[in-house]
């Protein structure tokens, strides 16, 4: 049995949520609808080398009551694989929309897994961030 009644306590195991409960009851995140939150790493689907999507980073988990999201970036590097230039998947500037930052990105090299980190800074004055591996694979024939 869990014992949750230590409010410092967090949970850095892939399996859990922050709050300790299990994603979704079990349901894979493509069920869910899009990226999921965890253990302070977003889950995102791999890209296709021709696309440019949208990555979304949501900080709901780690916002107070009230607190905003005033600015943010984002920035790459690689994970595994190599690419000299890691930082040319990010295109244009991070947009805020609520508790969410949106990064577009583009192109990557295949079979390269890059680590893409949102920074944010709130009108608590907080610098929090949230990053994610995002895996390029081959566009189909």
């Amino acid at each position: 049995m869990w014992d949750f009644s230590f409010t410092s306590m967090t949970f850095d195991n892939p399996g859990y949520l922050f709050d300790g409960t299990s994603p979704g009851g079990g349901v894979p995140s493509h069920v869910l609808g899009g990226p999921v939150i965890f253990g302070g790493r977003v889950i995102i689907p791999a890209k296709k080398q021709g696309e440019t999507v949208i990555l979304p980073f949501d900080f709901i988990s780690k916002l107070s009551p009230g607190e905003t999201i005033l600015t943010a970036s984002c920035s790459a590097t690689t994970y595994t694989g190599a690419d000299i230039s890691p930082g040319a998947i990010i295109a244009g500037v991070a947009t805020i929309s609520g508790t969410v930052v949106n990064q577009l990105v583009t192109g990557g090299l295949l079979g390269v897994i890059y680590d893409v980190l949102a920074r944010a800074t709130t009108s608590l004055s907080q610098v929090i961030e949230l990053s994610a591996y995002l895996a390029v694979v081959p566009d189909l024939p």
